[in-house]
């Protein structure tokens, strides 16, 4: 990975946390410096991607509480029909306290009433690409307030 393909966000977190030794440093060798200073942004922004793959294993499992508790953006993929991991992943979303940013790709109506209804505390922003989900799918939840709802139909 090239430091330029790095989110914009991180960019900006590394200038303007790093001293200026260390961005000359980073400028030249990027690689070691790179991951030291994204270490602690690493775990504030998980992707999780649910495949159809039976032999697919999720890395977010390994992560202790303390990393849980951590993340703040959480952007879920759903590749194909999928219940495996669905089990699993209920185990750790309760775990998943101060997450304000939620993106899901591809899910079902069930699937997004699971995550939601872990995660509403402190839910800022929730996007929805190309789920499919019906009304009723989230008759029985509580209301919940989100300041920014983003939802939209790929093809």
């Amino acid at each position: 990975m090239q430091l330029l393909d790095l989110p914009h966000e991180l960019l900006s977190y590394i200038v303007h946390f790093a001293d200026p030794d260390t961005l000359c440093a980073l400028s030249l060798t990027e690689k070691r410096i790179l991951h030291n200073i994204a270490r602690d942004f690493r775990w504030r922004n998980i992707t999780v991607i649910f495949d159809t793959d039976p032999n697919s294993k999720l890395n977010i499992f390994s992560f202790d509480s303390g990393h849980l508790e951590a993340i703040r953006s959480l952007s879920v993929v759903v590749d194909g029909d999928f219940d495996a991991s669905l089990s699993s992943f209920t185990l750790v979303l309760p775990s998943m306290t101060n997450i304000s940013h939620i993106c899901v790709s591809g899910g079902s109506g069930p699937f997004i009433h699971l995550i939601l209804e872990n995660t509403m505390a402190f839910l800022v922003t929730l996007e929805l690409d190309g789920c499919y989900a019906e009304p009723q799918d989230f008759a029985d939840m509580v209301p919940i307030v989100i300041r920014e709802l983003h939802i939209s139909m790929s093809f």
